[in-house]
């Protein structure tokens, strides 16, 4: 398969083919972001500052160390560019203003960054308003500790959830220790004990006070008394400690007892130190007015931009509109679609001054005749290796000269002595018959041959090559006037043998096919050519010869080669001339060239319905 995309456009190539819409496209650009600059608000720049001190140096019962200033500075200024503190500073801002702007906004707007040599951060508030600027960077700073108070109270809310969770436990359980442990004690014992120890204080008071000595004798012998009680009390506890079960129940109440302790004195750290910790700022300097810088951009840089966006436009379109209308330059490049040789380069009539169709008998000596002899002989050779003789001439579309390239080249094989047939196949236009013939409706044709056993030799048109040796003419045949349907005529099996058939008779049959593209039945009757010619004219579209050559590939006729068609004339093509008169039997010098060689081809006019400048012939049937 032909590398296609070696035809893909350069972006250069693009650019120079379409300046003018790059051009455009700068100049737009150019007039928008002039009229952006010149219509552009002024701007003003609110400025306010925080002063930040990490909170954990200053916290009374944390362990963990300090992190490194600039490290802390800097996350402080990525909160502040978070879009929690945003949200929040968008809040703030609609409490004093309406409308507010979004947090998206507020991000855009502003400009926060910290300062090498201290733990200050600035924030710069932009906007077209002072007082939005002023409320936006001191908005920022409050949303900015609103959201680490908010986030400090929230962390330690949670730690003190979970310890309120585990005191829970803890006092649970330590009830179920203390129960257990009351259980197995003596009741009447702790009864008196309780009763001797809160009865000894007011009776050593009671002692104090008395006025005689029988009354300290009475208040000494009660206290012996209570004194005992609590001895005994003291060695029942003993006994009871004693025991092994009691005394695991006591270690586990004095755990029980230092583990709460522990959790509320953790408690109460954590409260203090959240309440420390969201304080991180030492000092918030807020903005007090916002002052006035000039417009948004200066006006060179909206200029260079716009310039820089305009070309970039005007390249992406000129290549787009490039990769759309890809178009056939340089007769070698339809050989990367095709995958087939060149036959011949036809030029453009009009740059010899020739008007004619059939420049082969009008004006033999010439470039666009030469080249139509060079094709006629080029496609002998890729017939002689398929060993067939049914030649289709095929185009995608109308106007691709196709009829003109049929009927000259059949012209130049016979002016050498060629035995040539042309079929007039495409039967919605004839051209061919109407370039040829004088009245070709009046003829019979291959319709009366395939339907009506007509012999080939009634139906064929002759048509004399001028110049050439006595005798030498092209047969033609044309449709015919019988009615029938294209589609269903070339698919009968009688058309089928007809063209298997005909080649017999002669050197060379050249059928003239509808357009491929364009006309269903073509596909058909190209099937049943040995071989075709794919006519390709100058600045012909890529796309369409694409497709084109997928059609053929598809039907799977043999492709010889193509003529490329109304080419520039290039001045090689004159200085040949010299060479031809001989050929051609003249003996007087070339002539001068006809026209100007013009390597760029104007406008291209269809060759495929010419009617006129037919050259004068003798048109006779063949008996």
């Amino acid at each position: 398969m032909p590398e296609r995309s070696q035809l893909e456009p350069s972006v250069l190539q693009a650019v120079l083919r379409h300046r003018w819409l790059v051009g455009a496209c700068v100049v737009g650009a150019v007039l928008v972001g002039a009229g952006l600059t010149l219509g552009s608000l002024p701007t003003y720049v609110a400025r306010a500052s925080l002063i930040v001190e990490d909170p954990r140096g200053t916290a009374v019962f944390q362990q963990q160390g300090r992190r490194p200033e600039d490290r802390y500075v800097a996350d402080q200024v990525q909160i502040l560019r978070s879009l929690a503190v945003a949200t929040r500073a968008s809040q703030l801002v609609a409490e004093e203003l309406t409308p507010a702007p979004e947090p998206a906004d507020i991000l855009g707007s502003s400009e926060v960054a910290g300062r090498t040599d201290s733990n200050t951060i600035d924030i710069r508030y932009r906007t077209t308003s002072s007082q939005l600027a002023v409320a936006g960077a001191n908005a920022l700073g409050r949303a900015y500790q609103d959201v680490l108070r908010t986030e400090s109270s929230r962390t330690a809310d949670n730690a003190i959830e979970r310890l309120n969770a585990l005191l829970v436990e803890i006092r649970s359980e330590l009830g179920d220790v203390q129960t257990t442990i009351a259980d197995s004690r003596s009741g009447e014992l702790d009864e008196l004990y309780q009763e001797a120890i809160a009865e000894l204080p007011d009776l050593w008071a009671a002692r104090a006070a008395a006025a005689s000595e029988d009354q300290r004798t009475a208040i000494d012998a009660r206290i012996d008394e209570l004194t005992r009680q609590i001895e005994a009390r003291e060695v029942a506890g003993r006994i009871e400690q004693s025991d092994s079960r009691v005394s695991d129940l006591v270690r586990r109440q004095d755990q029980l007892l230092a583990r709460r302790q522990e959790l509320e004195t953790r408690r109460d750290q954590i409260l203090v130190d959240s309440e420390l910790e969201a304080g991180g700022v030492v000092l918030f300097s807020p903005a007090q007015d916002g002052v006035r810088t000039g417009d948004t951009i200066t006006a060179p840089r909206p200029l260079a931009l716009a310039v820089v966006v305009g070309l970039i436009l005007g390249i992406a379109f000129a290549y787009f509109l490039e990769l759309r209308r890809r178009t056939f330059n340089d007769r070698a490049e339809p050989a990367l679609v095709l995958g087939v040789p060149l036959l011949s380069e036809i030029p453009h009539f009009r740059h010899e001054g020739i008007t004619s169709p059939l420049p082969v008998l009008t004006d033999a000596v010439s470039a666009s005749s030469e080249a139509f002899r060079f094709a006629a002989s080029a496609i002998r050779i890729p017939l002689q290796s398929l060993e067939g003789k049914t030649f289709a001439v095929v185009s995608g579309t109308v106007g691709a000269g196709k009829t003109t390239i049929a009927a000259n080249t059949g012209l130049a094989m016979a002016a050498e002595g060629g035995r040539v047939l042309l079929i007039d196949a495409d039967f919605g236009n004839q051209a061919l018959s109407q370039m040829l013939l004088d009245d070709a409706s009046a003829r019979p044709g291959i319709t009366e041959v395939v339907l009506s056993r007509m012999p080939l030799h009634q139906a064929v048109q002759r048509i004399p090559v001028n110049g050439a040796a006595d005798g030498h003419s092209v047969s033609l045949l044309a449709r015919g006037q019988l009615p029938v349907t294209a589609p269903d005529f070339f698919g009968s099996e009688a058309a089928h043998e007809f063209l298997r058939s005909v080649g017999d008779a002669f050197d060379l049959v050249i059928i003239d096919a509808p357009p491929l593209l364009q006309v269903a039945y073509a596909s058909t009757l190209v099937r049943q050519a040995d071989a075709c010619m794919v006519i390709v004219p100058h600045r012909g579209a890529m796309a369409e010869l694409e497709e084109l050559a997928d059609r053929l590939q598809f039907i799977d006729t043999p492709v010889a080669g193509y003529i490329y068609n109304r080419a520039p004339l290039r001045a090689e093509m004159t200085t040949s001339e010299g060479s031809m008169m001989d050929v051609l039997g003249h003996g007087s010098p070339p002539p001068a060239a006809r026209g100007a060689v013009d390597s760029a081809a104007g406008p291209q006019e269809p060759s495929d319905h010419v009617s006129t400048g037919r050259p004068p012939t003798t048109t006779t049937t063949a008996r």
